[in-house]
């Protein structure tokens, strides 16, 4: 849907890891990122720790190097 809606965007493919970036949106003022993620259930415990580990990568991999949309971090 995102790439339907942005049909710029991209999915990067890294070989080691996306870095907490699924789809990446460019705009003239940085990226809008996005971490697609998909549970047909109320998240279990396990399931918002890797939510969260995924955030903490984009934070620390991702936002030092790639020029993101003004966000709330």
């Amino acid at each position: 849907m995102l790439l339907l809606k942005h049909p710029h965007g991209n999915q990067p493919t890294p070989s080691k890891g996306d870095r907490g970036v699924d789809v990446r949106v460019e705009h003239p003022d940085g990226f809008d990122i996005y971490q697609v993620k998909r549970y047909s259930r109320p998240l279990t415990a396990g399931q918002a720790r890797k939510i969260e580990a995924s955030f903490n990568t984009f934070v620390a991999q991702t936002l030092p190097v790639l020029p993101c949309a003004p966000g709330p971090w």
